[in-house]
C-alpha cells in the first residue's frame, strides 16, 4: 500500500501592519496570494502551475474571515479559480479578521491588536466563527467544506465537538512545530487521529533537537525543509504507516519584499527549488507515494481507524544540508 501525501496550502490575505497603524496601513488583498513579480502571479500559480507539471493536487485552506474587510468577491474569485483548476477547497480561519466588522475598529485597536489564535477561545464564540466561515462558502456557492484549519495552527480539544456538530468531518490544526497545545493529547505529530468524532489529521512534525526534557519540534513546511529532509520524513512515513504525510505552505513564501507591504516584490528561489524537488520526487516515486486530497480520500479515511502518533527523526546530515543550502541559496 502507497504512502499518502498532501500538499495544502494556506490562501490568505495580510493585515499589513492594519492593527498597529490604523491610519497610514492597510490589509493587502489579492496581491499577498498572488504575490506578482514582472506581471507574473509567482506565489499562487506558482504552487499551481508546479503541482500540475507533475501531475499532483493539492489541498487549498481558504481564508473566509477576510471577507469582513474586503467583501465577498476577491477570494471568492481565488476559491473558484484554484476549483476550477482541479485542486481542493477547505475552509481556514483567522479570527482576527472579525474586529473589520466593527464600524470603529482603528478606535478599538489603539488598545491593543485583536487575538488572531482559537485556543482559548470560549465555545460559542468558536460556534459563532465557524459558522460565519461556513456561510461563507454558501455565499460563493462553493461545495461545503469537508475540513477545516485554524490559523496559527492554533487550537485546544473544544474546537472538535463544535466541528462534529456542524458537520465538517476532517481538520488539519495541529503542527508541533508551529504551536504546541497546552493538552498533551493534542500532541499529534503526523497520521490521522480520531478527536470526539472529527479526524485530525496534523501537519507531519519531527523533533529537530532535544536534551534532556527540552525538546524543539519542526513542521514539514515547504520553504523549511531541505530535499533531503523531505525525502527522509517520507521513508520513515512509509515505514511507520503513518499516513497521511500533511505538508503545509503559502503562496507568500515564495516571493520576498523588497519594500513595505507587497508594492514590491522578487522571487524566493529557495522556496521555489524545495517545492520543485519535492513535486519531483513524489512524481518519480508513484510506486511509493499517492498525493491525495482531503475531498477524495475522506470516505476511505473516516471509514477506518486512525494510525499512530508517529516519531520521526532527521538525520544530522540532512539537517547540515539544509542549513548549507539557506545560507548559499541567494535570491
Amino acid at each position: 500500500m502507497r504512502t499518502q501525501v498532501c500538499i495544502t496550502v494556506d490562501v490568505e490575505f495580510s493585515i499589513s501592519g492594519a492593527f498597529a497603524d490604523p491610519i497610514g496601513r492597510q490589509p493587502a488583498g489579492p496581491v499577498s496570494a498572488t504575490c506578482p513579480v514582472d506581471d507574473a502571479s509567482s506565489g499562487l500559480d506558482f504552487i499551481l502551475d508546479t503541482l500540475e507539471r507533475h501531475g499532483l493536487r493539492g489541498v487549498f485552506f481558504v481564508e473566509v474571515l477576510n471577507t469582513c474587510y474586503f467583501g465577498d468577491p476577491p477570494m471568492e474569485t481565488i476559491a473558484r479559480y484554484i476549483r476550477d483548476r482541479g485542486h481542493d477547497v477547505q475552509m481556514h480561519l483567522h479570527p482576527c479578521w472579525i474586529m473589520f466588522s466593527q464600524p470603529d475598529w482603528r478606535t478599538l485597536v489603539e488598545s491593543g491588536a485583536p487575538t488572531d489564535s482559537l485556543a482559548g477561545m470560549d465555545e460559542k464564540r468558536l460556534e459563532e466563527l465557524l459558522t460565519a466561515g461556513l456561510a461563507v462558502f454558501t455565499r460563493w456557492r462553493l461545495p461545503r467544506p469537508c475540513a477545516f484549519r485554524a490559523g496559527n495552527l492554533q487550537v485546544d480539544a473544544k474546537i472538535y465537538p463544535i466541528l462534529k456538530r456542524l458537520g465538517i468531518p476532517l481538520s488539519s490544526n495541529i503542527g508541533l512545530g508551529a504551536y504546541r497545545p497546552e493538552d498533551p493529547g493534542l500532541h499529534l505529530a503526523g497520521g490521522r487521529h480520531w478527536i470526539d468524532g472529527v479526524l485530525e489529521l496534523p501537519v507531519a512534525s519531527h523533533r529537530y533537537f532535544n536534551f534532556g526534557s527540552y525538546e524543539r519540534w519542526k513542521t514539514f513546511t515547504v520553504i523549511g525543509t531541505g530535499a533531503d529532509e523531505a525525502a527522509e520524513i517520507l521513508r520513515a512515513a512509509a515505514k511507520s504507516n503513518a499516513s497521511p504525510v500533511t505538508v503545509l505552505t503559502h503562496p507568500s513564501e515564495f516571493v520576498k519584499k523588497t519594500a513595505a507591504d507587497y508594492d514590491s516584490l522578487r522571487v524566493n528561489v529557495l522556496s521555489r527549488n524545495r517545492l520543485q524537488k519535492l513535486c519531483e520526487f513524489l512524481s518519480n516515486h508513484q510506486d511509493e507515494f499517492e498525493v491525495t486530497t482531503f475531498s477524495k480520500s475522506l470516505p476511505a479515511w473516516t471509514a477506518h481507524e486512525g494510525t499512530i502518533n508517529p516519531s520521526w527523526r532527521i538525520t544530522p546530515l540532512a539537517i547540515a544540508k539544509r542549513l548549507i543550502e539557506n545560507h548559499l541559496t541567494v535570491s
